[in-house]
């Protein structure tokens, strides 16, 4: 037997723990029953004076200074410890990452050698650890002996201090003290113990019944819940058992136990008054499991409305679980009207996932009413609740009924379930709807004037037509060609030019053009007209759509009065274009066009002009071809020469040949004895023969002979 003297010295010296195989890995509650059956040898001082309590403050201090570092943690135990200290009484402990170590000075007896048990427990963490300070407090403050508590603590082992005597079945063991215990602890501690051994079950079930009413007849509170709560868990199939358990603890002054009786009576469908008001308190209690109990056992036995309208507000208690519980509740309930204003608040709570609950519960009413509820989480802060409503909605439907909220919806905006608002409503072809969508075409967003131009294409009115048109110049290419794919799809008319005109005229060159390729397929004058304009463009793509709109197409007068009033245009390719299009038909205006136009200063546009006039055989058109023999263009001057040959030359066009004849130029003169030479007049021969008489070039008189030699020849001279 050690002296006390050398427990201080271990303790103070050597504290060197090696947990007993029983306490390693144990939860509280398993600790505790294992004390049931563990025995602390005493060791008793056998100097009385030794046995004062300055030795018992000494010890306490000893171990205080050992165990607590505010800077490094404990200096006399292992570094892994965590430097957590407190202490109950004389009862001290650590608190490691992963358990408890108790240090417990017991004193037993006041005479004059008294006997002192000194203890160290080591208990390890699991998910009752938060409760293991409580209980341990709980104990060491009650009115017991030493003996008590020696049987009550799981011991650890000190290196030559303690010694611990354990039996080698521990399940035989406590078996053992299950049947043969005084203690109404031990009933509750050993039953955990065994339930969670399969081999300890049977005895439990046989032993519990005979044993329970130690506990419902003790003083102690805590045993009681936890006995009533030990049973519902584990023998909940022994029904008479719980309910004896339950109608002796329900008139229990603490709530907790009274309550909760009161739920297990309610579960085995007792529907007494007191009973459902206790279960009704319990809907309020502090614990969230037992407002979860109370809500189910309350529609176990709910008979009036009002149970009903408590169970409703469950669905909003603050813990999860509990709220949940009401949910499944309420989920099969038959709800009408009646039940909106309460889910209407749910829908507007300020947690996400009760308003999504809430319209997930409005959605079994199937009412305008409750349409119009769940129609407001469209616009919902969350994305989760957004997401549910509009699955609601589409497996609802919508009838003209909600017409005005979705156009309230629709005109909200800033946000993505607009846009579901949006298509919602081209299902409805209401003048109404109809305006609402074309003001969208103008909202700030691209999706959603993306949206409403998907819509506005389902309604074929004229209106329609018009508002898609304007889109087609949108800021935004994808809603701009989404808009004119809708509008290529559609019959067109002169009713939807004054828009194309507003595209003609847009400073977006891509916009033009997709105007042109639209109006093209209007074949009116007024489209004709409309397009002309655009072949002076300055930009080329928009000039080539305007020629291939109106290759073609038919030309009257007035469209050629509009064509010839761009034969001035600045634009070189936008004359050339004007002449391209008059050429097909030379009406005397267009001639007179084409022979002003022979005089730009473009010598392609005079090249141009040439060969269009060049196809009629007019006198204008000869004595302007013969006015430009001169030309200082070789392209345009062989387009002259070309375009003058094989015609015939009137009195006038050998005056205009007579007047070359005699320029200073040599070039002219013999280009004018070339022409003259191909005619038949008198007059060209006398002209020929009065310059050669005169002429000094000798490639001029070459040319004057051989002229004057074929016109003789043709009139026979």
């Amino acid at each position: 037997m050690k002296s006390f003297s050398l427990l201080l010295f271990a303790l103070a010296l050597n504290l060197t723990f090696n947990t007993a195989a029983q306490a390693k890995d144990r939860d509280a509650y398993a600790a505790y029953a294992l004390t049931q059956q563990i025995l602390v040898e005493s060791t008793k001082i056998e100097s009385p004076e030794l046995a004062s309590d300055e030795l018992l403050l000494k010890f306490t201090n000893e171990t205080k200074e050992c165990s607590f570092s505010l800077s490094s943690g404990p200096t006399c135990l292992n570094s892994s410890f965590q430097q957590v200290y407190g202490s109950f009484g004389n009862d001290s402990y650590i608190e490691s990452s992963d358990s408890f170590i108790f240090f417990s000075i017991i004193r037993e007896g006041k005479n004059k050698n008294p006997t002192f048990y000194g203890l160290v427990v080591e208990v390890s963490k699991d998910t009752h650890a938060k409760k293991f300070k409580q209980i341990f407090a709980s104990i060491v403050s009650s009115k017991t002996t030493a003996t008590l508590l020696k049987n009550d603590y799981l011991l650890g082992k000190v290196k030559a201090a303690v010694t611990i005597t354990s039996p080698k079945d521990e399940l035989s063991a406590a078996t053992k003290e299950l049947s043969n215990t005084y203690l109404y602890r031990s009933v509750y501690h050993l039953s955990q113990l065994l339930l969670k051994s399969k081999d300890g079950q049977d005895t439990v079930l046989n032993e519990l019944p005979k044993k329970y009413s130690l506990i419902t007849e003790s003083d102690s509170d805590e045993y009681k819940i936890a006995l009533l709560q030990l049973v519902r868990e584990k023998l909940s199939t022994k029904a008479d058992l719980l309910a004896n358990i339950a109608n002796a603890l329900i008139e229990s002054k603490k709530a907790e136990i009274a309550q909760l009786s009161a739920i297990t009576l309610a579960e085995q469908g007792n529907t007494d008054s007191k009973i459902k008001n206790l279960v009704i308190n319990a809907l309020s209690n502090s614990g969230w499991s037992m407002r979860r109990l109370a809500v189910n056992a309350l529609n176990n036995i709910k008979s009036t409305s009002e149970d009903q309208n408590l169970i409703f507000g469950m669905m909003l208690d603050s813990d999860s679980d509990v709220a949940n519980a009401a949910v499944a509740i309420v989920n099969n309930f038959p709800l009408t009207n009646a039940n909106l204003p309460f889910l209407t608040q749910m829908s507007h709570h300020n947690s996400w996932e009760v308003r999504r609950t809430g319209i997930n519960l409005i959605s079994k009413i199937k009412t305008p009413e409750a349409t119009a509820i769940i129609l407001e989480r469209y616009n919902d802060s969350f994305s989760d609740v957004r997401t549910a409503a509009v699955a609601i909605m589409t497996n609802r439907g919508f009838t003209e009924a909600e017409i005005p909220q979705l156009i309230q919806l629709a005109r909200a905006g800033g946000d993505a379930s607009q846009i579901i608002v949006i298509q919602a409503l081209g299902k409805f072809k209401t003048d109404e709807v109809l305006n609402t969508l074309i003001g969208l075409l103008n909202d700030s967003g691209w999706e959603v004037r993306e949206a409403a131009v998907y819509e506005v294409e389902l309604n074929p009115s004229s209106v329609a037509t018009k508002a898609l048109i304007c889109k087609m110049g949108d800021s935004d290419s994808d809603v701009a060609n989404a808009a004119t794919a809708a509008v290529n799809k559609r019959k067109l008319s002169n009713t939807e030019l004054p828009e194309f005109q507003k595209l003609l005229s847009n400073n977006d060159w891509g916009t033009r053009k997709k105007g042109i390729n639209s109006i093209k397929t209007i074949d009116t004058t007024e489209a004709t007209l409309a397009i002309i304009p655009l072949i002076t463009d300055s930009d080329s793509d928009v000039r080539e759509a305007a020629m291939s709109a109106l290759n073609g197409r038919k030309m009257g007068e007035e469209t050629e009065k509009e064509l010839i009033k761009l034969s001035t245009s600045g634009r070189a390719e936008g004359r050339m274009n004007v002449i391209t299009l008059i050429s097909k038909n030379l009406s005397p205006t267009v001639i007179e066009t084409l022979i002003k136009m022979t005089k730009d200063s473009e010598w392609t546009i005079r090249l141009a002009a040439v060969n269009a006039i060049a196809k009629t055989l007019e006198e204008n058109v000869t004595a302007r071809l013969i006015d430009m023999i001169p030309e200082s263009d070789s392209e345009v001057k062989n387009a002259v020469s070309t375009a003058l040959k094989g015609r015939t030359f009137t009195d006038s066009h050998i005056n205009q040949l007579g007047n070359h004849l005699n320029n200073n130029d040599w070039g002219r003169r013999r280009e004018a004895a070339n022409y003259l030479g191909t005619t038949s007049s008198q007059k060209a021969l006398d002209l020929l023969r009065d310059r050669l008489d005169i002429e000094t070039d000798s490639d001029v008189q070459v040319a004057l002979r051989q002229a004057i030699k074929d016109v003789k020849a043709r009139l026979g001279k």
